[in-house]
């Protein structure tokens, strides 16, 4: 006792003093307090995995060289963890003061309009910073973009872009420039750059832009892609690609609206504070700077900020880890991986990346990310052998800002994570993917997403026969909107294409264009749920019946690759076993049950091609709770169909109480309100 107050007096000594501290014990821990990025990378390199080390970080900013490597001959547990959390800020950007840049030249470049040239500023990369012989951007992205990437303070940097707000629209493409894969059968004249018709006296700015983007949901609102810009032609008025996008361009098809684009860096456009263009070929960055903006951050490499690739046992917490045009942190086949109290901000790609079993992410904020905020995959499909990984108690928002379409708040792939207790709102596509078996989604609440898309789900999966076992419970979905072109088509659950196999339940969704909708698929559960004030509240389909064999979808393939009539499956999931000689395109054994759809336009509405097996729909105990009597709610759903009551209380949905809900449905009092949403937080949800 008398040698452990010995130790620990020195130790507080030590800290008191600001040194670094290097305090072993005789038997398993080790502490280090370091201050700096090379001290935190000498104490890694020497450590052996012979003991638990533990790192505490000063607050203060590390600027990283290279990520910090914890692999896996780091073996013996480590925890880097700030002193106080957020102060220490870890990122691979390179501060450049503002003072650095000089005034824009008259006449340096014809492509600035002369309205701007006062405000806008230039460095010299290669002088300045070092960088030089940066590659000219590829023709076309969907995945991450160019390097490098600037930041200020605040997240509001971005190449140059028209328009500032909204979109531009067009309507009619002159070549609709079909990519590849979606549609094979394509006739080979449509496989070729795409171009439209844009009349707009804008566009002869344009013309010698060479490293500018057409970027926006050129053909579908679930797709958003990058193509380079070929040309403009201001005669005819066609902006012209240097290549075809996944499915063409234009309206048609489903996409019956105006396409929406932006032209994206085009230093003619460079109008706006944090507004920036490098010139590739001379190494300048142009930049219109924030007012009181002192620092800009430059980053080049795509490399993480930490890699914990094969790593064990390792627990990051408190941390910032901010501004990397690479991911936040990456772990490949790692295991025990705990990321806590941490914030991720400003990443062009992933928050954090985690494959492996039994990691966490927890109590993290996570924001303004390029991509998808927490990508988590692990465990085995074919063996059912559970990940047991888990995201929880995160506030996670304004991600997908690059690539916006299915980059998710958390996306979950393979069998056996658990997602609960987040908050994840503010974002252009869904918040919640996912993919694989025997995942759990509980607690959570979702709003304010799919603001830039459609026919999208803020929890989505899709197009998998096997994709079972999945629970989606206790969740609040409220607040998505419902967009000008098509009122309906944002939806709050989503199972796509025939995906089977999960249960759906005890879940709140409130304000949603539409609630819960199957897409074809079978043996799904819906039960219990609450839907209140949906445009529709619960759409069904045979999609199946026409589109089972499509290419791409691949549905049987896909389960005899996971050896479902061998164990574990053929236990586990019996009722696959004998799916090929009963019709599988069909959506049988589908179960709605229990639900209670409160003041909703249309509670029950079905595509055509379900109306040959509405026999198969196998409802009972669901509730209907009308306020206005609509005439069109008895024709279409409680004359028509077992299984639904309806209740007309009187007065009007602001009126309603939970009181008045309990009474008419006393089986809802099992969805636990007050634990929904991140725990601790002092939020409190109110239905009614």
């Amino acid at each position: 006792m008398v040698r452990l107050r010995h130790v620990l007096r020195l130790a507080l000594l030590c800290l008191a003093a600001g040194g670094m501290l290097a305090l072993c014990s005789c038997s398993r821990v080790c502490r280090e307090v370091v201050g700096t990025a090379d001290e935190l990378a000498r104490v890694l390199a020497e450590y052996r995995g012979d003991k638990v080390l533990e790192v505490i970080l000063k607050d203060g900013i590390y600027h990283l060289q290279e990520p910090l490597v914890i692999g896996a001959d780091l073996a013996g547990g480590i925890t880097i963890r700030a002193r106080h959390h957020g102060k220490a800020v870890l990122t691979k950007a390179l501060e450049i003061p503002v003072a650095r840049f000089t005034p824009c030249p008259e006449g340096c470049d014809p492509r600035i309009r002369e309205e701007s040239l006062s405000r806008i500023k230039v460095l010299d990369l290669a002088k300045e910073c070092g960088i030089s012989g940066l590659p000219a951007p590829d023709i076309y992205y969907s995945d991450t973009l160019f390097s490098p990437w600037i930041f200020t303070e605040g997240s509001g940097a971005t190449p140059a872009i028209w328009p500032n707000e909204g979109w531009a629209t067009f309507r009619d493409a002159k070549e609709i420039g079909w990519k590849k894969l979606a549609y094979p059968d394509a006739p080979a004249s449509e496989r070729t750059p795409a171009s439209f018709y844009f009349e707009d006296e804008r566009c002869a700015r344009w013309c010698g832009e060479s490293d500018a983007f057409i970027t926006g949901y050129l053909y579908f609102d679930w797709r958003h892609e990058y193509v380079g810009l070929a040309s403009c032609d201001t005669v005819d008025g066609v902006v012209a690609l240097r290549d075809g996008t996944q499915y063409g361009v234009g309206s048609g098809g489903w996409a019956l609206a105006e396409r929406r684009f932006r032209i994206f860096n085009a230093l003619s456009e460079l109008d706006r504070e944090g507004e920036w263009y490098i010139d590739r070929d001379r190494n300048l960055l142009y930049m219109m700077f924030p007012e009181g903006c002192e620092s800009i951050y430059i980053s080049v490499s795509d490399c993480p900020v930490i890699s914990l690739d094969g790593a064990r046992n390792v627990t990051i917490d408190g941390l910032k880890i901010s501004r990397n045009f690479g991911s936040g942190i990456v772990g490949r086949s790692c295991s025990d991986i705990v990321i806590t109290n941490c914030e991720i901000c400003d990443i062009c790609c992933r928050g954090i990346e985690l494959e492996g079993c039994r990691n966490r992410v927890a109590g993290c904020h996570i924001h303004g990310i390029g991509q998808t905020a927490v990508h988590i995959t692990g465990g085995d499909r074919p063996s059912l052998t559970r990940s047991d990984s888990v995201v929880e108690d995160c506030d996670i928002y304004d991600y997908g800002k690059i690539i916006a379409t299915y980059r998710a708040g958390v996306f979950a792939d393979g069998c056996g994570m658990t997602v609960r207790h987040n908050h994840i709102h503010h974002a252009p596509h869904m918040a919640l993917y996912y993919g694989g078996n025997e995942h759990l989604f509980e607690f959570n609440e979702v709003d304010s997403v799919l603001l830039e898309t459609a026919d999208a789900g803020a929890l989505y999966t899709g197009r998998d026969l096997g994709s079972q076992g999945t629970v989606v419970r206790y969740n609040y979905f409220h607040d998505i909107p419902a967009h000008e072109d098509d009122k309906i088509f944002t939806k709050g659950i989503y199972l796509d294409d025939n995906d089977s196999g999960e249960v759906v339940e005890w879940n709140i969704l409130r304000n949603v264009p539409r609630a819960l909708m199957l897409g074809g698929g079978r043996d799904n559960v819906i039960r219990n749920n609450l839907v209140i004030d949906c445009t529709i509240g619960f759409y069904m389909d045979a999609r199946g019946v026409d589109r089972f064999d499509e290419p791409g979808w691949n549905l049987l393939s896909k389960l005899e690759a996971n050896h479902y009539r061998e164990s574990p499956w053929r236990e586990r999931y019996p009722h696959l076993a004998g799916i090929t000689e009963e019709q599988p395109e069909l959506p049988l054994h589908d179960v709605h049950e229990g639900n209670v759809y409160v003041g909703c336009g249309d509670f029950f509405r079905y595509n055509p091609n379900l109306s040959p097996y509405l026999n198969l729909v196998n409802a009972s105990d669901n509730i209907v709770v009308d306020f206005e009597h609509n005439p069109r709610l008895r024709h279409r759903t409680i004359e028509k169909f077992e299984g639904f009551e309806m209740v007309c209380p009187g007065g009007s949905l602001k009126d309603f109480s939970m009181e008045q809900l309990l009474e008419i449905a006393p089986h809802l009092a099992g969805i636990p309100i007050d634990s929904i949403g991140i725990r601790g937080s002092g939020s409190h949800i109110k239905i009614f």
